[in-house]
Protein backbone atom coordinates (compact mmCIF):
# COMPACT_ATOMS: atom_id res chain seq x y z
CA UNK A 1 0.00 0.00 0.00
CA UNK A 2 0.95 3.59 -0.40
CA UNK A 3 2.15 6.25 2.18
CA UNK A 4 -1.03 7.87 1.98
CA UNK A 5 -3.46 4.82 2.30
CA UNK A 6 -1.39 3.82 5.35
CA UNK A 7 -2.46 7.66 6.40
CA UNK A 8 -5.94 7.26 6.01
CA UNK A 9 -5.71 3.36 8.35
CA UNK A 10 -4.15 5.13 10.87
CA UNK A 11 -6.21 8.20 11.05
CA UNK A 12 -9.09 5.85 11.07
CA UNK A 13 -7.42 4.00 13.80
CA UNK A 14 -7.64 6.91 15.50
CA UNK A 15 -11.00 7.89 15.03
CA UNK A 16 -11.96 4.31 16.27
CA UNK A 17 -10.17 4.42 19.26
CA UNK A 18 -11.23 7.81 20.10
CA UNK A 19 -14.71 6.75 20.05
CA UNK A 20 -15.50 8.75 16.30
CA UNK A 21 -16.85 6.98 13.35
CA UNK A 22 -14.46 6.28 11.06
CA UNK A 23 -14.11 6.85 7.85
CA UNK A 24 -12.89 2.74 6.81
CA UNK A 25 -15.02 -0.15 8.00
CA UNK A 26 -12.97 -1.21 11.11
CA UNK A 27 -12.05 -4.70 9.04
CA UNK A 28 -10.69 -3.29 6.59
CA UNK A 29 -8.70 -1.07 9.31
CA UNK A 30 -7.62 -4.56 11.38
CA UNK A 31 -6.79 -6.56 7.62
CA UNK A 32 -4.23 -3.47 7.22
CA UNK A 33 -2.70 -3.12 10.26
CA UNK A 34 -2.43 -7.31 10.12
CA UNK A 35 -0.31 -6.91 7.10
CA UNK A 36 1.49 -3.47 7.36
CA UNK A 37 4.30 -3.10 10.33
CA UNK A 38 4.64 0.37 10.21
CA UNK A 39 1.02 0.50 11.01
CA UNK A 40 0.60 -1.69 13.72
CA UNK A 41 3.76 -0.17 15.52
CA UNK A 42 1.68 3.41 14.83
CA UNK A 43 -1.50 1.51 16.11
CA UNK A 44 0.36 -0.06 19.69
CA UNK A 45 2.34 3.28 19.65
CA UNK A 46 -1.37 5.34 19.87
CA UNK A 47 -2.85 2.81 22.64
CA UNK A 48 -0.22 2.68 24.58
CA UNK A 49 -0.79 6.25 24.81
CA UNK A 50 -3.93 6.22 25.06
CA UNK A 51 -3.54 3.88 28.19
CA UNK A 52 -0.78 6.38 29.96
CA UNK A 53 -3.64 9.28 29.55
CA UNK A 54 -6.48 6.81 31.10
CA UNK A 55 -4.38 6.20 33.60
CA UNK A 56 -4.01 9.81 34.81
CA UNK A 57 -7.11 11.17 35.39
CA UNK A 58 -7.78 12.50 38.60
CA UNK A 59 -8.87 9.53 41.20
CA UNK A 60 -11.14 12.31 43.47
CA UNK A 61 -12.69 15.33 42.44
CA UNK A 62 -10.74 18.99 43.10
CA UNK A 63 -11.90 21.10 45.91
CA UNK A 64 -13.92 23.51 45.40
CA UNK A 65 -11.55 26.76 46.75
CA UNK A 66 -13.66 29.92 45.49
CA UNK A 67 -15.79 30.10 48.97
CA UNK A 68 -12.06 30.03 50.77
CA UNK A 69 -11.30 32.86 48.44
CA UNK A 70 -14.07 34.97 49.12
CA UNK A 71 -14.05 34.68 52.43
CA UNK A 72 -10.69 35.62 52.51
CA UNK A 73 -11.29 38.73 50.30
CA UNK A 74 -14.06 39.79 52.02
CA UNK A 75 -11.95 39.63 55.39
CA UNK A 76 -8.97 41.64 53.76
CA UNK A 77 -11.70 44.30 52.63
CA UNK A 78 -13.12 44.71 55.87
CA UNK A 79 -9.73 45.67 57.28
CA UNK A 80 -8.75 47.85 54.65
CA UNK A 81 -11.64 50.06 54.95
CA UNK A 82 -11.58 49.57 58.85
CA UNK A 83 -8.28 51.47 58.51
CA UNK A 84 -8.43 55.12 58.96
CA UNK A 85 -6.58 58.02 60.17
CA UNK A 86 -6.85 59.47 63.83
CA UNK A 87 -8.66 62.56 63.34
CA UNK A 88 -6.66 64.25 65.89
CA UNK A 89 -3.60 63.66 64.15
CA UNK A 90 -5.26 65.16 61.05
CA UNK A 91 -6.43 67.79 62.77
CA UNK A 92 -2.96 68.62 63.74
CA UNK A 93 -1.85 68.48 60.19
CA UNK A 94 -3.89 70.80 59.04
CA UNK A 95 -3.43 73.34 61.40
CA UNK A 96 0.52 73.24 60.97
CA UNK A 97 -0.40 73.57 57.49
CA UNK A 98 -2.43 76.57 57.83
CA UNK A 99 0.29 78.19 60.49
CA UNK A 100 2.68 77.40 57.86
CA UNK A 101 0.83 79.33 55.34
CA UNK A 102 0.76 82.00 57.55
CA UNK A 103 4.17 82.84 58.62
CA UNK A 104 6.34 84.17 56.74
CA UNK A 105 8.88 81.76 54.81
CA UNK A 106 12.01 83.38 55.71
CA UNK A 107 10.61 83.13 60.01
CA UNK A 108 13.18 80.21 61.70
CA UNK A 109 9.69 78.78 62.84
CA UNK A 110 8.49 78.14 59.51
CA UNK A 111 11.41 75.32 59.29
CA UNK A 112 10.09 74.32 62.55
CA UNK A 113 6.20 73.62 61.25
CA UNK A 114 7.67 72.25 57.87
CA UNK A 115 9.39 69.47 59.94
CA UNK A 116 6.35 69.34 62.30
CA UNK A 117 4.09 69.08 59.28
CA UNK A 118 5.89 66.22 57.55
CA UNK A 119 6.14 64.31 60.81
CA UNK A 120 2.69 64.16 61.21
CA UNK A 121 1.82 63.01 57.77
CA UNK A 122 4.35 60.12 58.44
CA UNK A 123 2.41 59.85 61.62
CA UNK A 124 -0.85 59.64 59.96
CA UNK A 125 0.35 57.15 57.61
CA UNK A 126 2.16 54.89 59.87
CA UNK A 127 -1.54 54.83 61.88
CA UNK A 128 -2.62 53.70 58.99
CA UNK A 129 -0.90 50.38 58.69
CA UNK A 130 -0.80 50.62 54.90
CA UNK A 131 1.04 52.57 52.01
CA UNK A 132 -1.93 55.14 50.75
CA UNK A 133 0.35 55.45 47.69
CA UNK A 134 0.87 51.88 46.65
CA UNK A 135 0.32 50.77 43.45
CA UNK A 136 -2.74 48.17 43.34
CA UNK A 137 -1.84 45.47 40.31
CA UNK A 138 -5.71 44.14 40.58
CA UNK A 139 -7.21 47.40 39.95
CA UNK A 140 -8.67 47.70 36.41
CA UNK A 141 -8.87 50.57 34.24
CA UNK A 142 -12.20 52.08 33.99
CA UNK A 143 -13.81 50.15 36.98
Amino acid sequence: MTENDCQKIRLSAMAIQDGQISSLPPDEIERHVDHCPECREEVVQMKAFIDLLDGQKRQTEAEDLWPQIASAVTIEQARINDQKPSPVLLGLLILFLLIYRLIDHTFPLALLVQIASVTLGVAIFWRMGSNPFRINPYLQKGS
